[in-house]
């Protein structure tokens, strides 16, 4: 996959869903943790933290490709490949830095979805293909 070295702005864990932003108390550009009830932290650049960081440290992040993540980071999936193979991926609204296999439902949610259920390696983790759509909507 595509990944590059950045700073996080938080404590960030493998797996986490981070969105870029810019601290102005710092000065610097870093990724924060991404939640889809907000505009501000689901529709600008995504990754997806590769290594265990805190605020300020330098980590990997994945912005697109094959990653493996924890099931428990992925809301809503069945737990097998008959249920969950092929279903997109969307920011969980609900719970921050994790993925939904149901879209957002509620006012002022964003749906997005930024990528796909490839394989369920073992009943606590999945391959997916992350691959944030540039299109959004604001419900």
């Amino acid at each position: 996959g595509l990944a590059f070295n950045a700073k996080a702005d938080t404590t960030v864990a493998p797996g986490d869903l981070c969105y870029l932003k810019w601290n102005s108390g710092s000065l610097r550009v870093a990724f924060n943790i991404a939640q889809g009830d907000s505009t501000t932290t689901s529709t600008g650049m995504l990754a997806i933290a590769m290594e265990s960081k805190t605020a300020g440290q330098t980590g990997k992040f994945c912005t697109k490709g094959f990653i493996t993540v924890n099931a428990s980071d992925i809301n809503n999936a069945r737990g097998t490949v008959e249920g969950d193979i092929g279903k997109p991926l969307y920011l969980d609204a609900g719970t921050a830095g994790e993925f939904s296999v149901t879209a957002p439902t509620n006012s002022g949610d964003v749906v997005r979805i930024v990528g796909h259920i490839a394989s369920v390696n073992t009943p606590s983790h999945y391959l997916i293909y992350f691959n944030p759509d540039n299109t959004w909507i604001e419900l």
